[in-house]
């Protein structure tokens, strides 16, 4: 019986993610409110519509050889592999049995990711919204857990964290290490883990972050000049800190 719960978050997680990247890359290009919903999905070089199979997340791209079907315009490969990533985490979240709250957490930093990833910054209302969403979730487990969960909560050490990140800027003012929406997502996040979490949840980030800015600077050594979508890795590093940090108590 688990694994039909688990094919059905696969899949939730797979239309989720393809419905959430269509609205973001409307919305950046500039579509109004009233047609993000309604505008049929197209090929933006060519103008195909495309049909239903078409559509099927991560699988067409597969099928399509990750080019459009008339024009041969390669497709990102963002799309499948952040498609991929949000399925596996909404079984992995349901295998682990996490509150209700951490799947909506987690879609923010998902559609903040596409943002940090596109266009090396997030709107200001998504991170308003997620601040506001992580401030009710924070008096939601007060009032369950009471001062428990304030000793638990992994805030105090989300904000030495962000001190520190702070701190780095000022020192490397010519090029800042963080930006000011990154330590603003980690203090909103923060604020729905516990202290073990939290520690997991940057720490990871970081080092993740870490690894794939070598790598980049590897590649491209004439190029050392690049953004880090620091966000993306944030995503993965609340994951991480969910599976490898389980609370104490359950809220």
């Amino acid at each position: 019986m688990i694994y039909i719960y688990l094919i059905f978050f696969f899949l939730i997680g797979l239309a989720v993610a393809s419905f959430l990247n269509a609205q973001m890359y409307r919305w950046e290009k500039g579509y109004k409110f009233k047609k993000l919903l309604i505008t049929p999905s197209q090929c933006e070089k060519c103008g195909k519509k495309l049909k239903w199979y078409e559509l099927i997340p991560v699988f067409s791209y597969i099928f399509q050889k990750g080019v459009c079907s008339k024009c041969k315009t390669k497709i990102s490969i963002y799309h499948p592999t952040s498609e991929l990533f949000l399925s596996l985490s909404f079984v992995t979240f349901y295998y682990i049995q996490v509150s209700w709250y951490m799947y909506i957490i987690l879609c923010f930093l998902f559609v903040m990711s596409y943002w940090d990833y596109s266009v090396m910054g997030i709107p200001k209302i998504l991170a308003h919204l997620l601040l506001s969403f992580s401030c009710l979730v924070y008096l939601f487990r007060y009032m369950n857990n009471g001062y428990l969960f304030v000793i638990e909560s992994g805030l105090t050490p989300a904000i030495v964290f962000s001190l520190m990140f702070l701190l780095m800027n000022l020192f490397y003012r010519k090029k800042k290490a963080f930006g000011m929406g990154d330590m603003f997502v980690i203090l909103a996040v923060a604020m729905t883990l516990t202290w073990r979490q939290s520690i997991v949840f940057v720490f990871s980030s970081v080092i993740i972050a870490s690894i794939y800015g070598v790598i980049y600077a590897i590649k491209n050594k004439r190029n050392l000049k690049f953004h880090v979508p620091f966000i993306l890795f944030l995503t993965i590093g609340f994951v991480i800190s969910l599976i490898f940090a389980l609370p104490s108590y359950i809220c």
